[in-house]
């Protein structure tokens, strides 16, 4: 007889935590829910949303707009509820009318109150791994799976792949180090490929239809479905989900039931992502005293140099800053003069490698430099250079896949429009003797739109290039980057 993963209970202990932490805060943590015409279901969740708010003791505040609402107004509404301060998610409840356009109203949401996860930058950032808000349902899930079992080496089948609920998940379990499957209505032989599962998740809306013919002994079993089915009782009908649950309870070893299984899970994920948001915004964190000393390396023109020369003038950076640049006819070395910015030229043309870099070490040293950056240094480091400063060394490249990795004799811009990538980015990481594969510090997705071409892609990857180096920067300077094996976590 399979244990049940008892929803509710864990979902009521998340809302009890969130509970705690925030009671003695003077701001609470806000989120505002849009609801649009009088869709059934979308009423009672709405309803739901708003008690566990209240039971958690955050604010809440709810926009019921008739369904004739203008897409415009509801574009105005999100615009203004990402400038106000009180709220910190927003949740747009879905399905919206036929006449205005879902995709439009989500992209509008601030990623920063994306607390339902599903902007396209959440997306992003959950393919690549850098999670911030994942979506409520598959960020439930992974909580009842592992108050089960361990994922890690795990066989999981995930039957559906909807963006809401079985994408995501799936990548959320292939972050966990589970191997992989997505069933759908095309795939071939599902019963003996769910039959394999360690860990078997369900989504895709139809009645009892996973039996004991699909589940390996043994099993874990979430059952994301709710199913409305008609009968003859005094309510008229029934609930149930994907799975059937007393054909299946006895072959699983966990299973989820429905009602009480994933759905309050969900709810509580969102209450959790809200407060994500909230102290994301009012994280007040402990700068160092002294000034840090960085060393920014060039080759070419530098332009990341100008937002981070920018971000020290306006002291947005507690940073003493030196340049060292390869070769003397670098066009940085007027952005040195010009900002009265300390320099040496250390020539590397036709120099050995191991010898070149010891006097760049020295000139270091005598520096006391902490930190260094290369902002386009076209040479490739000794190890002797990557021991010495270990966990020191910051390089950054304008793309988010290894496969549209940066280089000059490559364009990488041009590479992620030839091959009709949605997302692109860029990617900070640590050098060390594996140079370009260093343990990533950070990431930043940027959508790629139709009409973009080469110039304005480049542009934005810059932008984010340069939003991302001062935000690492700012993070080491305050002593708030730590590192394990090849893991970089940020408070």
């Amino acid at each position: 007889m399979a244990q049940i993963i008892d929803g509710k209970a864990i979902a009521s202990e998340i809302r009890e935590t969130i509970k705690n932490k925030i009671q003695n805060s003077l701001q609470k943590p806000g989120l505002a829910v849009v609801l649009v015409g009088e869709n059934p279901a979308s009423k009672v969740y709405v309803s739901m949303k708003e008690v566990a708010c209240e039971k958690a003791g955050l604010f809440s505040q709810k926009f019921k707009l008739d369904k004739s609402v203008s897409e415009q107004y509801l574009l105005d509404l999100v615009d203004n509820l990402n400038k106000d301060p009180k709220i910190h998610g927003i949740l747009v409840q879905l399905p919206l009318p036929s006449h205005i356009n879902e995709n439009k109203i989500i992209q509008r949401i601030s990623p920063e109150k994306d607390v339902d996860g599903f902007h396209p930058i959440s997306q992003g950032n959950l393919f690549i791994g850098t999670n911030k808000f994942i979506p409520c349902t598959p960020k439930g899930i992974i909580k009842l799976i592992e108050s089960a079992t361990t994922i890690e080496g795990k066989n999981a089948v995930v039957i559906g792949r909807s963006n809401i609920v079985g994408k995501p998940v799936a990548q959320l379990l292939l972050q966990k180090n589970a191997t992989v499957t997505i069933c759908h209505s095309r795939t071939q032989n599902i019963k003996e490929i769910s039959k394999q599962a360690d860990i078997l998740v369900v989504a895709i809306g139809k009645p009892k239809f996973v039996n004991r013919e699909y589940v390996k002994p043994g099993a874990v079993v979430i059952d994301v479905g709710v199913n409305r089915v008609d009968n003859d009782s005094e309510k008229g009908y029934y609930l149930c989900g994907d799975v059937d649950f007393e054909d299946v309870k006895d072959i699983a070893s966990h299973i989820t039931p429905v009602p009480g299984g994933v759905g309050p899970m969900t709810i509580a994920m969102l209450l959790q992502n809200t407060l994500e948001a909230f102290e994301n915004k009012n994280r007040t964190p402990s700068v160092k005293k002294e000034k840090i000393n960085i060393a920014a390396m060039c080759s070419t023109n530098g332009t990341d140099l100008d937002a981070i020369i920018n971000a020290i003038n306006n002291n947005e950076l507690n940073v003493n800053l030196s340049l060292i640049f390869a070769n003397k006819e670098c066009g940085a070395i007027e952005k040195a003069k010009r900002h009265n910015i300390k320099y040496t030229i250390l020539e590397s043309k036709g120099r050995d490698r191991e010898e070149y870099d010891k006097e760049v070490i020295e000139v270091l040293q005598q520096h006391n430099i902490d930190l260094i950056l290369l902002i386009g240094y076209m040479r490739f480091l000794s190890k002797h250079f990557t021991d010495t400063f270990r966990n020191k060394i910051m390089n950054i490249h304008p793309s988010l896949l290894p496969a549209f990795a940066g280089g000059m004799d490559k364009n990488v811009h041009q590479e992620i429009l030839n091959h009709g990538c949605r997302v692109t980015g860029c990617t900070l990481h640590f050098v060390d003797e594996t140079a370009d594969m260093g343990p990533i510090i950070m990431q930043k997705a940027v959508p790629v739109e139709n009409n973009d071409t080469v110039d304005t892609l480049k542009e934005k990857v810059q932008k984010a290039e340069q939003e991302v180096f001062i935000e690492a920067i700012k993070a080491y300077s305050e002593d708030r980057i730590s590192i394990e094996g090849r893991s970089v976590n940020i408070k």
